[in-house]
């Protein structure tokens, strides 16, 4: 009964979900005992619920979030409006308003080559609109002289991975979602020990809830004691606000800015099936050779600027330098947490319209044959 006690009690999440109901009980007690003191309380809340959904209703804003909220307020017209004021998209939610970062837009005019984004609206007009809009809102431009290799496999893009690392010379930058002490990651930390001894820069951001159930909750200051610059994203402080939900989900390496690794895939055993949590585990990912890589460069190194309140030196000392022939053009990309953007939203849907409209014009033009 110990044991089971100690460990519900070391669980950050038993504890941290405790704390949270706690302070949540708290407060609805506390606007309970107000309403039954109070006549005029209950009214007014009610008031200020219906005035917040006509609000929403006319705010210009996410429709899956307004559309949430007004739920959540006709469900609870007593506290519904209140909430939102205090936990919803308003200046009252200072934990929205305090960890909005925006980044400066990547600067590649030093830089040997020239980003292909006209290049690329030139030769594909049906693409340009999709590539200037993230070149516009994300300072992510399209490249060409880059090599793309699918992984169909966790497994395929880990043995890749360890071969690319051991490759490294410069620096090797993780951001993940999820890393869990295992086959995976302890091959991984393995060469990374080896690269810190070689002298080579290693910079490692995971989130700090999305590993919450898979590493200690100080596994940082251990990779900082190898030699590994480390840090959380958005610690998990169990304290009642919507800021809790901003989490950062990239799963990405760089290596040397030469090699990019993006996908579904995090830095866990059930991922390349030495692990069985739901069956055979499916995940996908790509890696990209050249100059494709210097988007994900830049997002890694706006996200470590932002984690760490450290100013990241100029860009082009970590551009790529392999020189390949053009293959294409590549444009990586990445939403943030950190703002009201959702641009990898709004180009899938860009791009299943977009779809939809050529599938219909074939069957006209078939239809007219």
């Amino acid at each position: 009964m110990r044991r089971l006690v100690g460990r519900l009690l070391g669980d950050r999440r038993v504890v941290g979900g405790f704390l949270l109901a706690l302070q949540l009980l708290i407060v609805m007690y506390g606007l309970g005992w107000l309403s039954e003191t109070s006549k005029w309380v209950p009214r007014a809340l009610t008031v200020l619920s219906v005035i917040i959904v006509i609000w929403l209703v006319r705010k210009y804003d996410n429709p899956t979030y307004k559309i949430t909220w007004i739920i959540v307020i006709l469900l609870l017209p007593l506290f519904g409006g209140l909430f939102y004021l205090l936990w919803g998209n308003t200046p009252l939610n200072r934990a929205r308003t305090q960890h909005k970062y925006e980044p400066n837009p990547p600067d590649f005019r030093d830089y040997m080559r020239t980003p292909a984004t006209e290049e690329l609206a030139q030769r594909y007009p049906r693409h340009a609109s999709r590539a200037r809009y993230i070149a516009s809102l994300d300072g992510m431009p399209a490249w060409t002289n880059t090599e793309a290799h699918y992984f169909r496999l966790g497994e395929e893009m880990f043995a890749s991975m360890c071969e690319e690392l051991k490759r490294a010379h410069k620096f090797i930058f993780f951001e993940y979602f999820i890393i869990e002490e295992g086959i995976m990651w302890n091959t991984i930390l393995d060469i990374l020990k080896q690269k810190v001894r070689e002298g080579v820069d290693v910079r490692v951001i995971y989130d700090d809830v999305g590993s919450i159930a898979t590493l200690p909750q100080h596994y940082d200051r251990y990779l900082v004691s190898l030699g590994i610059r480390a840090v959380r994203f958005n610690r998990f402080i169990p304290t009642l606000n919507t800021y809790l939900n901003y989490r950062n989900h990239r799963k990405m390496m760089i290596i040397d800015g030469n090699v990019g690794y993006m996908g579904g895939i995090n830095l866990a055993d059930e991922y390349i099936n030495k692990k069985v949590r739901f069956g055979h585990w499916k995940d996908t990912g790509i890696m990209l050779r050249g100059e494709g890589t210097a988007n994900m460069t830049s997002l890694f190194l706006q996200m470590w600027e932002y984690v760490t309140g450290e100013t990241v030196p100029p860009l082009d000392a970590y551009l790529p330098t392999t020189k390949l022939p053009p293959d294409g053009y590549v444009q990586s990309f990445a939403d943030s947490p950190l703002d009201d953007l959702n641009i990898g939203e709004s180009i899938y849907l860009q791009i299943i319209l977009c779809s939809i409209w050529m599938v219909g014009r074939r069957i006209r033009s078939v239809d007219i044959c």
